[in-house]
């Protein structure tokens, strides 16, 4: 969660960013023409450089944002086929994915148990792989 949270922060603020960039475009005609102060040429060129890194940090973060999303729908999809399965749906099974590819941890009553809920999870849209880490304990 905090990853995400780190995300749309960084996304908040780049869009900050990109909001002062375009509040400069108000001012009178060419700003940054020889009849403008220094000091106002100056502040429009900061502006403008500080534009350009949000929009280039903002393309670069564009694809991790997409992934999350795609992992945090692959893990809803994962959690909900395996709390649709009876036999499953009381066990403790935890699940996380990252770039598409799921791990399975907790615990299972038995190794056939372990293995459904493995390809249960392997079966679910844009899954790309599978890590079973849950341990059977016998009750």
């Amino acid at each position: 969660m905090t990853r995400n949270t780190n995300i749309k922060t960084g996304l908040l603020a780049l869009s900050s960013l990109a909001l002062l960039g375009v509040t400069a475009c108000d001012r009178p005609a060419n700003p940054t023409g020889s009849n403008a102060p220094r000091s106002e040429r100056s502040t429009t060129d900061r502006m403008a450089r500080g534009t350009d890194q949000a929009n280039t940090k903002m393309r670069q973060e564009t694809p991790r944002v997409g992934q999350a999303v795609d992992d945090t729908s692959i893990t809803a999809a994962v959690k909900e086929k395996i709390l649709a399965e009876p036999e499953l749906k009381v066990l403790k099974i935890n699940v996380d994915t990252k770039d598409g590819r799921v791990t399975l941890s907790g615990s299972a009553d038995s190794a056939e148990k372990a293995k459904k809920a493995e390809q249960i999870a392997s079966n679910v849209d844009g899954v790309k792989g599978v890590e079973n880490h849950l341990t059977v304990e016998k009750g």
